[in-house]
C-alpha cells in the first residue's frame, strides 16, 4: 500500500527535489501536519488490519 493511498496528504508541499541544488523547503512539513497524516476513511482502508501503530489509530 502506498502512502498516498493511506494518508490524506503524505507528501511535502515542495516536491521538486534536486540533490545537486539544496533548497531550504526540501524537508518542509505540510501546514496542517496532523490532518495531512490522518488515515483516509475509505472502505478499502478501514477493512485493512494492523495498519500503523495502534496508539495512532
Amino acid at each position: 500500500m502506498k502512502a498516498t493511498d493511506l494518508f490524506n496528504s503524505p507528501n511535502a508541499p515542495y516536491t521538486q527535489y534536486n540533490s545537486s541544488v539544496p533548497n531550504h523547503r526540501d524537508h518542509e512539513a505540510p501546514a496542517d501536519i496532523f490532518n495531512a497524516l490522518r488515515y483516509k476513511t475509505l472502505p478499502s482502508i478501514l477493512t485493512e488490519k494492523n495498519i500503523g501503530d495502534p496508539r495512532w489509530r
